[in-house]
């Protein structure tokens, strides 16, 4: 390892240096809710997320403004069952992994790269201004459309993401703010992420956590649910 990238290993280990998993979180429930705006026309989707860190199963029930169960492992074997039409769509992607989603990341506090680092990214500089911690990441070659991730940090807690293409355009923005304090991890209760589709038309999405539950709080039927025998598989 070269002295440049120890170095900047050294700086992140001390920059994040209680990061460890939250071991008496073994399982989170918490009310989401999304609004889109594109187009002048406003959207909104409202969801209860569950997540088990110990058995890594994550299952959203999504409520509004139709109503299916996503239930997703660790290996990222996916289901989404309809239970108005008593229909089951099941998928098998690595990207639909439980390990991906938010919730996995803040939990067991795997902020420094917000996963990152697994898709094969590596951190190029890490430079402070004032009291925020900015470090870049320069993607992997058979990442075409992204070339570059700047992640922002203060208190140890990311505060702003940029992805950049080759053009040095800047795809997409994503704010996390409002953060929820437990003694052993933090999750931002507000997330802005405004996608670029070119310079006069853009996405903002603004994602609300709210009524968030811990351990014997957490309802357990849909981390335990089961989809029917007879539910009809459909592609």
């Amino acid at each position: 390892m070269s002295l440049f990238k120890t170095a900047l290993l050294c700086m992140v280990t001390a920059a994040f240096p209680l990061l460890l998993p939250a071991q008496s979180v073994k399982q989170v429930s918490v009310e989401m809710t999304t609004q889109a705006l594109k187009d002048g026309k406003k959207y909104t989707h409202k969801a209860d997320c569950y997540y088990s860190p110990e058995k890594g199963i994550y299952v959203t029930h999504h409520y509004k403004p139709k109503e299916f169960v996503k239930k997703t492992n660790r290996e990222g074997e996916l289901k989404i069952y309809y239970p108005e039409e008593n229909k089951v769509m099941i998928q098998q992607n690595f990207y639909f992994s439980s390990e991906n989603e938010l919730l996995h990341y803040f939990i067991n506090n795997l902020t420094e790269s917000l996963g990152l680092r697994k898709e094969g990214f590596r951190m190029t500089e890490t430079k402070y201004e004032d009291d925020y911690m900015i470090t870049k990441w320069k993607s992997p070659a058979d990442i075409n459309m992204i070339a570059e991730v700047e992640l922002v940090y203060k208190d140890m807690a990311p505060v702003f993401s940029a992805y950049v293409n080759n053009e040095g355009d800047t795809l997409r923005k994503i704010y996390y703010s409002d953060y929820y304090q437990h003694t052993e991890f933090m999750l931002p209760r507000r997330i802005t992420e405004i996608s670029y589709q070119n310079e006069n038309d853009s996405t903002v999405r603004r994602t609300k956590y709210s009524d968030i539950k811990l351990n014997d709080e957490v309802n357990p039927y849909y981390l335990n649910f089961e989809i029917p025998d007879n539910a009809k598989v459909v592609e």
